[in-house]
């Protein structure tokens, strides 16, 4: 498990496990959900389908793929519609663990995953009876907000990511623009003191990756719970010699050649099934 709190306002589902586990490497996950009939058969007239990817929000610093993130029914829901699809969820680093900046340099783990995944996709989806040449990915809320990162970036080597993106409750604005790097390696020095850490720099890196990971977790969410964001830090290296500020990224975004179209909306509710409060009292306050 990835996620960092969560509320289960409607109570656990069977088996699950509370409280989550916390580990940083098995929190990476691809899942695939693909119509039976594209494994069963050699020949299966399902293939080249359309594969749609989604990225959860969660304000970089919670969510997972559950029952609730799950794309299997949109399966389902195509094959009932006779519009078959491939579809496909990623799970990436949150917090600390996924976009603080270190003093050896290295920063977006969180966003270097998503990318990871997304190249698998293009490289192995159609052994699962998907089109990588017509692949939309769709986000909500901070996983919107990733969509635009990778907009921002040039198309790898490779070839596009994606063509077409969905982007839900979700963008870069001022509050969620690239952070500077001397803004990250402040939020990396709260970290180590939060965790007690008095080494400085490489030393304090090496006592970091001594500790145990849920104490980095739950150093992470006092830090995101006292107001502090994680967010991308200011990455030449992800979009090249462009001058990313706040003011221009619906410019650059708009200039993204290798995506042909983009859907852009807001989600009902949005954050609120998130929030540690009664029902009522939700209710009352919308």
């Amino acid at each position: 498990m990835n996620y960092f709190r969560t509320y289960p306002l409607a109570g656990l589902f069977p088996n699950q496990i509370w409280p989550p586990t916390t580990d940083e490497v098995n929190s990476l996950i691809l899942q695939v959900n693909v119509p039976l009939a594209c494994l069963q058969e050699s020949s299966s007239k399902l293939s080249n389908l359309p594969v749609l990817i989604y990225i959860h929000g969660g304000g970089f610093v919670l969510g997972k793929i559950d029952e609730q993130h799950s794309t299997a029914l949109m399966v389902e829901q195509s094959l009932l519609d006779s519009q078959p699809i491939v579809s496909a969820s990623i799970q990436y680093r949150l917090g600390a663990l996924g976009f603080m900046r270190t003093p050896e340099g290295e920063s977006n783990f969180g966003f270097h995953d998503q990318r990871n995944a997304l190249l698998w996709i293009q490289k192995f989806i159609s052994g699962f009876g998907g089109d990588e040449k017509n692949v939309t990915v769709f986000g909500e809320s901070a996983g919107s907000m990733s969509i635009c990162y990778h907009m921002l970036a040039a198309a790898p080597s490779t070839g596009p990511l994606f063509r077409r993106a969905v982007l839900m409750s979700g963008n870069v604005a001022p509050s969620t623009s690239p952070t500077p790097i001397h803004e990250a390696d402040s939020v990396y020095e709260k970290l180590v003191q939060t965790l007690g850490i008095r080494e400085k720099g490489e030393a304090s890196l090496q006592k970091l990756r001594e500790l145990d990971v849920q104490s980095i977790v739950d150093a992470s969410s006092r830090l995101s719970d006292g107001g502090m964001m994680w967010t991308f830090v200011h990455d030449v290296n992800w979009y090249g010699d462009k001058q990313v500020t706040w003011d221009n990224i619906p410019e650059l975004i708009g200039k993204c050649d290798w995506v042909n179209e983009v859907m852009i909306g807001t989600t009902g509710f949005e954050v609120l099934h998130l929030l540690a409060l009664p029902r009522k009292s939700i209710i009352t306050n919308t």
